[in-house]
């Protein structure tokens, strides 16, 4: 998928984890972002992000909301981003990652709807 200015995320199992990799169509075709975890550790699961080339990489966030529809993970000490969740019913697949804003402001959200990969 080379559309200009698309993103997405491939996941598959690994053993006992989920692996993921988070990319977007860059100038030069598709640029690698993130490569993300899911494992259980213990009665907990662990999302894990690693930013490509960025130093202090991988930041780690626990399960705290799994519902019909809506699974998130949180890390308050790491405010950019402290939440990600993904949002999913019948039709949409939505990734929701919150930012906190500083001096108190509303935190900003950005929302990433995903296509399933045969439309």
């Amino acid at each position: 998928m080379d559309r200009p200015n698309a993103a997405g995320e491939r996941w598959w199992r690994d053993g006992n984890q989920l692996r993921a990799e988070a990319w977007h169509t860059g100038e030069h075709g598709q640029e690698l972002d993130e490569r993300l975890t899911i494992e259980a550790r213990g009665d907990e699961l662990v999302y894990i992000a690693e930013v490509v080339g960025k130093a202090g990489s991988p930041t780690e966030f626990l399960l705290t909301q799994q519902s019909a529809g809506v699974v998130a993970f949180e890390n308050r000490a790491h405010l950019r981003p402290w939440r990600i969740e993904y949002v999913s019913n019948s039709a949409l697949l939505l990734a929701r990652v919150h930012f906190a804003a500083a001096g108190g402001q509303k935190s900003k959200v950005l929302e990433i709807p995903f296509a399933r990969p045969d439309k």
